[in-house]
């Protein structure tokens, strides 16, 4: 199955349709106000998250069990969910007083880790295929600035892993 995000008659909607083709799609979720985004499929097929308004939201394939996975705050920005190997984990960042983070989430109960607190603003997270490293984009911040805009890094980018537990953050 092929999971894919389009609008229609003004209301965003997430599709998921057969591989080898077909015109029988099914909708798994709608949004008349957000666009949906950074969806990804769990490895075993079973589960696709998006996020949505700062949400990030687990559903099945054929749209049952909709479950929504982190909460809405004026302060945190739930963005690029990726599923551990072994489809018991998330990784996402968000942003705590403007310098964003990584957060760890459980799939089969939603408790909230954060796994990274630095000088660093971390995006784009993406596990490694044994699930012991988490690879993830980050910009090292001036003094106490979080513009992404001031950054110390080489072309102001740099790629950093870090296990799942927070430890051995390394560049």
């Amino acid at each position: 199955s092929i999971a894919y995000i389009s609008i229609e008659e003004g209301v965003y909607g997430i599709y998921v349709v057969n591989a080898s083709g077909g015109n029988r799609r099914t909708r798994i979720a709608s949004s008349r106000r957000t666009v949906p985004t950074g969806l990804t499929w769990s490895p075993d097929g079973e589960w696709i998250t998006y996020n949505v308004a700062n949400i990030i939201i687990r559903v099945r394939p054929n749209g049952r069990d909709n479950t929504q996975l982190t909460s809405a705050s004026t302060n945190l920005r739930n963005i690029s969910p990726s599923w551990s190997p072994d489809g018991q984990f998330l990784v996402f960042h968000s942003t705590v007083a403007n310098t964003p983070v990584l957060y760890r989430i459980r799939n089969d109960r939603p408790i909230l880790v954060q796994i990274t607190d630095s000088d660093i603003a971390f995006e784009l997270p993406s596990w490694s295929p044994k699930g012991d490293l988490i690879a993830a984009v980050g910009t090292e911040t001036q003094g106490n600035s979080a513009d992404p805009l001031v950054r110390t890094g080489q072309n102001g980018r740099d790629l950093y892993v870090i296990e799942p537990d927070g430890e051995n953050l390394r560049q």
